[in-house]
């Protein structure tokens, strides 16, 4: 899951994709609440296998989305969002525990 904040309009994916694109990207967020769909302009690069994608778009706190990644007809990627503005804890999952780190 990812996770941006509603007090910011440009966000920030970091990702690893199934495939590598061959032409655009569209991303597509689905409003969980709403059920509405959009399609956002966005930016993208990839460097060192990773897909990295830039985009305007103003949410609101306690905002849940679906998002997919889609080039040429294919979906390359889905994911989750949450919008908040609180301060995120990282977890790190091993062997059914979990490990706070900084």
């Amino acid at each position: 899951m990812n996770v941006v904040n509603p007090e910011n309009t440009t966000h920030t994916l970091i990702l690893i994709p199934r495939y590598y694109l061959c032409g655009t990207v569209d991303l597509y967020l689905y409003n969980e609440s709403t059920t509405e769909e959009t399609i956002v302009d966005n930016l993208y690069l990839l460097e060192n296998g990773y897909l990295t994608i830039s985009f305007d778009f103003t949410f609101l706190e306690r905002d849940k989305y679906q998002y997919k990644l889609v080039s040429d007809s294919d979906v390359m990627y889905r994911g989750l969002i949450f919008a908040t503005s609180q301060e995120v804890d990282n977890y790190l999952t091993d062997n059914n525990t979990y490990t706070h780190y900084e």
